[in-house]
């Protein structure tokens, strides 16, 4: 038998089809809480700290991104450094 131009060779086994619910991928309320309580932690750090002006607004593709240079860029990663362990503390 012959294969024509655009025909498959073979067939490639993607496995077992997995039937998904929408509850498997719901989060339990205590889960939610830590989540939320993780959020508001890390938004009040953030309003705590002086903000910081950028060097540059650019945008590109209807998004806008604030570029921080020298000193400010290395505060500016500070800060997301405390942000994170300050969302992330009372997780782990």
């Amino acid at each position: 038998m012959a294969l024509h131009r655009g025909q498959w060779r073979g067939y490639q086994d993607v496995g077992p089809a997995v039937k998904r619910f929408d509850y498997m991928d719901r989060m339990g309320e205590e889960e939610a809480d830590q989540h939320a309580a993780a959020r508001q932690r890390a938004e009040a750090a953030r309003r705590s700290l002086p903000p910081i002006a950028p060097d540059q607004v650019v945008e590109m593709g209807g998004s806008r991104f604030a570029v921080y240079s020298g000193e400010k860029a290395v505060q500016m990663r500070q800060r997301e450094a405390l942000v994170k362990q300050a969302r992330d503390g009372a997780r782990r």
